[in-house]
Order: C-alpha cells, then structure tokens, then sequence
C-alpha cells in the first residue's frame, strides 16, 4: 500500500491504496460500501436533510463543498 494519485468515480485524488489494481477495486468497493451505509443512516428518502461527509474519499452521488463553513460559534 501506498499514498498515491487514483481515479474513482470520475474524481481524482490522493489515497493510500493498494498498488495493484485488482487489490485497489477490492478496497475502494469495501469502502465506498462503508460510508454509503453510513450516510443511508440519515434516512435521507424519508427525512429532508443534509448529511456532511468528512472523507478523502469521494462518493459517486455526493457534491464536493470547498467552502463549507465549519460555524465557529
């Protein structure tokens, strides 16, 4: 495993991942099932709300803020 520059989901970044590509599809599967079922928790077809991600990893049906405001108050 190492910190590299990969491509998922149209998105480029950089993630500690697996350098072999079959071993990288395994993992990224593995997680992006993770967080999906974590943000699935919020109900979002049932309650009208936002959920915010915290990831380096991006999900295909999630929008990416650059400007989210943390609310220091």
């Amino acid at each position: 495993m190492a910190l590299q520059d990969v491509e998922h989901n149209g998105y480029r970044f950089r993630f500690t991942t697996f350098q072999n590509k079959n071993l990288r599809k395994i993992h990224f599967w593995m997680i992006e099932s993770e967080l999906e079922q974590a943000v699935g928790r919020a109900r979002l077809l049932r309650n009208i709300c936002t959920v915010h991600l915290f990831s380096n990893f991006p999900l295909s049906q999630s929008k990416m803020v650059t400007d989210f405001d943390y609310g220091t108050n």
